[in-house]
């Protein structure tokens, strides 16, 4: 990011466990947590071999990112078919030793078959 003309980056992070990036370019963080999903499914479905799990339409998750600014996601049911992450949305950036949301939001779910994502409101939730 440093080497594009007029770009400015503030990154905070912690391992695997959360991610804080703002940005002038409004695609970054859309291409950002379309990848970090991509990576979420792709390593519940890896196990002894890898796998290429495609990334999420930037529709998808410009929808997610326009609804909150802060999700936290967590991996849910996995099967040869489908993975599903369960999304909540929160007030503010999620910290490690913080409790993981009760409430889900959404449900983020990639067909494995298919190749696709599909992004559905969780029923008395969101």
């Amino acid at each position: 990011m440093p080497g594009l003309a007029g770009s400015r980056l503030r990154y905070s992070g912690h391992d695997d466990c959360y991610l804080t990036v703002e940005s002038a370019d409004r695609t970054v963080p859309v291409l950002l947590l379309s990848r970090l999903l991509a990576l979420l499914a792709g390593s519940a479905l890896a196990g002894a071999s890898p796998v290429e799990v495609p990334e999420p339409a930037s529709v998808t998750v410009t929808s997610l990112i326009e609804d909150n600014p802060h999700w936290i996601g967590v991996p849910g049911a996995v099967s040869e078919n489908t993975v599903t992450v369960s999304l909540s949305a929160a007030g503010a950036p999620w910290r490690p030793g913080q409790r993981l949301p009760e409430r889900v939001d959404r449900l983020a779910i990639y067909d494995v078959w298919q190749g696709s994502w599909r992004l559905t409101t969780v029923p008395g939730q969101g």
